[in-house]
């Protein structure tokens, strides 16, 4: 079945996965141990007349599907919408050579293919499953590459661990076209090699976030600063409360909770 075969490429082994169902005001969300039982699951209500998605990650567990929520991902998605509005291709065929040109341009490998009836789903197959934490710099860097690039897609999805997708072989009600699995074999891609496709450099990110993270933790400082200088009736006493409750300096919290791992110059600039 096309929804095993595109599900079985991106999602782990022995995993939960999760299946959104909406029909009208009705949504609901189940979660399964077994890619068959969700595509079946799946199938069985697309013909009660319920739009049929699955969550393009693992899940840790049952219960919600939010990012924190999530355990390994094994794709890279974009969705390409197809109609009369200034962010959509005015056809599919459009659509999916805009989609090789892209996939030319930044060398990547030809990636799975689905028409999900309105439009068409792209999905580049990691070699190894990541985690969150690595897939998400890589993703949100990729919209802005594509920003650049001026393609045309749903920007809400390629950095969204938590997003659905629509399940392939089943109907999309809007205009009641099945959604199939058009390029069913890709070539896995490593997180890493995909990073370097659009121009991502982990370690000037790190750096820039490094220097982000420091500046404010001297803004922080230096309010504080102006305001035990600039209120006689300010205490480090008073202050240290407000910051332990959430209203205060929290550098200066982690100071106070780290005496002994803090060095003398991060000491002076609390003080």
């Amino acid at each position: 079945m096309p929804a095993q075969k595109l599900l079985e490429q991106i999602l782990a082994t022995d995993s939960f996965y999760c299946l959104f169902l909406a029909k009208g005001d009705v949504k609901k969300q189940r979660f399964f141990t077994s890619l068959d039982e969700l595509v079946d699951a799946g199938t069985q209500m697309n013909t009660r007349g319920f739009d049929t998605y699955f969550g393009v990650s693992s899940f840790k567990g049952r219960g919600k599907r939010t990012a924190a929520n999530v355990d390994t991902i094994g794709t890279i998605v974009l969705d390409l919408d197809v109609g009369q509005a200034e962010h959509k291709y005015d056809t599919k065929r459009q659509a999916l050579s805009a989609l090789k040109d892209l996939t030319a341009k930044l060398k990547l490998p030809r990636p799975l293919v689905v028409d999900s009836g309105r439009g068409l789903h792209a999905y580049w197959v990691l070699d190894t499953l990541a985690s969150r934490a690595e897939w998400l710099p890589v993703t949100k860097h990729f919209k802005v590459k594509l920003s650049e690039l001026g393609f045309l897609h749903d920007k809400n999805v390629p950095a969204d661990a938590a997003r659905v997708m629509r399940l392939p072989g089943t109907v999309n009600s809007r205009n009641g076209e099945e959604c199939k699995l058009l390029v069913s074999e890709s070539e896995p891609v490593s997180l890493a090699s995909f990073a370097e496709a659009i121009g991502f450099d982990k370690d000037a990110e790190d750096r820039k976030r490094s220097l982000f993270d420091g500046m404010h933790q001297s803004d922080e400082l230096f309010a504080l600063n102006r305001r035990m200088q600039g209120n006689k009736d300010a205490s480090f006493k008073r202050i240290l409360m407000r910051t332990k409750a959430g209203d205060g300096c929290q550098q200066l919290w982690g100071i106070f909770r780290n005496q002994e791992d803090t060095d003398e110059n991060m000491w002076r600039a609390g003080l």
